[in-house]
């Protein structure tokens, strides 16, 4: 397989991520990969049903599912299986997808898929887990949902008016001890790991499950990485980390000083800053080799982005080019549906970041892809419905909070509907 620049010349469909992982999203459901729960497909069982963790069996039950069959078969055909279409997206806007990314990272692992590869894996080799710890987190952020943060779950069950909201739905699932046993047996190859909430940092039991990885394995070989807040550095992160083979950070981040804590309510900046200060002191005794800045980029932080950019560049190890997601659910929080004008403001603000950054083009590629591919999205047509919606939202969650957005966003004045 020939890479130029990041990306596979040959541009097959192929991706380990059906073979070699297991994903569970914070409810449980077991999907291909990270990008799958936006495809509304989890992985379900002979009779129709959702297959969730926690019960014996059943992630090698769910390896031999219809569902994970059809989506190898069309991998293996060339065939582009809906369920992927937000890497096919990004790959075509000239952006690394995470198919492209695990295969060149598992490069040994993709050849030998592309000489054979399955339909149904035997046995299981789970190579990379990628796990949603439920919806444990100690922020309530406006973008986000309660399948992500429990603190979210009155303000919704009040706003949406349906006191059922997500209560049929397994965010404990994590405490079965027969999830952790049976992730421990069929995966003795294991190299990756990643975890992500919720907030991982506060979940004891994945503290638990790498304790018993450094006990009984060889954690030597194997890489941890974490989507973290970093509201918090736990103690087992300087006991534990040192052990592993690497440890990469995505620090999640959604606006500086003030914003930040409208958005991320109810984070403290000053918090955010020591910790981050922490990471960049101890970055080698913590084992890390890579922390990045991940952004959710959405209606309320759009126009900071090029604020943002210039203030982690500041940074000597955590990573000064931040990583961009774009949110697209709910829609009324949507870049997509900001007026018109102020697109067209910070599109202008966007063009000018990316000049600054052009001379470096080919040393930073994705990154400069990703400002282009914002500058794109500036083009979209607004939805003046959820623009409406937009406001309702926010003057709720302004008067829950006892916050008000004319002290955060006083720019959206002329906006306001």
């Amino acid at each position: 397989m020939l890479w130029e620049n990041g990306h596979m010349s040959d541009d097959p469909k192929l991706c380990i991520l059906p073979w070699n992982q297991l994903f569970v999203s914070n409810s449980g459901a077991i999907y291909p990969c990270c990008h799958g729960p936006a495809s509304l497909m989890s992985a379900k069982d002979e009779s129709g049903e959702d297959l969730y963790v926690g019960n014996p069996g059943t992630i090698t039950r769910t390896y031999s599912a219809d569902y994970f069959q059809k989506i190898r078969k069309d991998l293996a055909a060339g065939v582009e299986n809906k369920t992927c279409q937000y890497c096919w997206n990004r790959e075509r806007a000239g952006i690394i997808s995470l198919r492209q990314s695990v295969n060149k990272d598992f490069e040994e692992l993709y050849q030998k898929l592309e000489k054979n590869h399955p339909a149904v894996p035997n046995p299981v080799d789970i190579r990379i887990l990628d796990l949603r710890l439920g919806n444990h987190c100690n922020l309530a952020c406006r973008m986000c949902a309660p399948h992500s943060s429990e603190k979210l779950l009155d303000e919704f069950k009040e706003m949406t008016r349906e006191p059922q909201y997500i209560s049929n739905l397994r965010f404990d699932w994590f405490k079965s001890k027969w999830f952790w046993e049976e992730i421990f047996d069929v995966s003795p190859n294991l190299e990756q790991i990643h975890f992500a909430g919720g907030e991982p940092f506060l979940i004891k039991e994945a503290w638990n499950f790498l304790k018993r990885l450094v006990k009984e394995r060889d954690t030597s070989k194997i890489s941890l990485s974490f989507n973290t807040n970093l509201t918090l550095i736990p103690k087992e992160a300087y006991e534990l980390w040192p052990k592993f083979k690497e440890v990469k950070l995505l620090i999640s981040v959604d606006g500086i000083g003030p914003l930040f804590e409208y958005v991320r309510y109810p984070g403290k900046w000053a918090t955010l800053e020591k910790n981050l200060q922490e990471v960049e002191n101890n970055f080698k005794q913590l084992n890390l080799t890579e922390a990045l800045i991940g952004c959710t980029v959405q209606a309320y932080n759009f126009h900071t982005i090029p604020n943002m950019c210039d203030y982690f560049s500041q940074f000597k190890f955590i990573g000064q080019h931040m990583d961009f997601n774009i949110l697209e659910k709910p829609h009324h929080f949507s870049i997509a549906n900001l007026p018109s004008e102020h697109k067209l403001k910070v599109r202008s603000e966007l063009k000018l970041l990316l000049a600054g950054l052009i001379n470096d083009g080919e040393k930073h590629l994705h990154y400069l892809n990703s400002i282009k591919y914002l500058i794109d999205l500036t083009k979209s047509e607004s939805d003046p419905k959820e623009w409406r919606q937009f406001w309702r939202w926010t003057e709720f969650f302004d008067s829950k909070r006892n916050q008000s957005w004319q002290n955060f966003l006083p720019h959206f004045e002329q906006y306001k509907i």
